[in-house]
């Protein structure tokens, strides 16, 4: 009987049952870690615009140990996984992680073009990831998520457009409006999780 009921109802009660369960399964399990996180990437954001060039310096320095560390555990992975295929590619891609690394850290100011270059390749396919989430799956903040991929496009955009320039200072001053822009997000969407 139940199910002939469910059967029978109208088409529009249908569709409004299934848009609550989709915008509830949209909304994440956020507790107060987001909350801070969110607050620690808006502190972080304004340090980096109020001095982009020390950003710029320490963001380079941060990727650079990043990769000596990442080649040196890709290295033992590819060790300590030897049985499986590709062991040589593996231990090859550590050691150039490595080196590339310690290239990094050693002179700073000749790898800032490249890593300008990742930077704006990465603000591209961020705000083009938000941007179309935000139009296709709207979630409850949908609005501020397709303002903040539209900002990192524009950002990618300046980047690519003079890279040689933006490599100094820009870099520093567009890792501030990302962070600014990344822990507004998640502020708002801690926020509306909790209404």
């Amino acid at each position: 009987m139940e199910n002939e009921n469910v059967a029978t109802a109208p088409q529009g009660q249908e569709q409004k049952v299934e848009e609550v369960v989709v915008e509830e399964s949209m909304m994440p399990k956020m507790n107060g870690w987001y909350l801070a996180m969110g607050i620690f990437l808006v502190i972080a954001g304004i340090a980096a615009l109020v001095s982009p060039i020390a950003t710029t310096m320490i963001t380079n320095v941060f990727i650079g140990w990043f990769l000596v560390f990442g080649g040196i555990v890709q290295f033992f992975a590819a060790i300590v996984n030897r049985k499986e295929s590709g062991m040589w590619v593996g231990m090859l891609m550590g050691v150039l992680a490595f080196i590339l690394g310690l290239m990094m850290i050693n002179n700073p100011i000749a790898s800032l073009v490249s890593i300008t270059l990742m930077m704006g390749i990465f603000f591209g396919v961020d705000g083009i990831v938000k941007t179309f989430q935000s139009i296709a799956k709207r979630p409850p903040h949908w609005g501020w998520m397709l303002t903040s991929g539209l900002i990192s496009l524009l950002l990618s955009a300046m980047i690519l457009m003079n890279l040689f320039a933006s490599s100094t200072i820009m870099l520093g001053i567009f890792a501030g409006i990302y962070m600014l822009f990344a822990g507004i997000d998640i502020i708002i969407l801690y926020s509306v999780s909790k209404k």
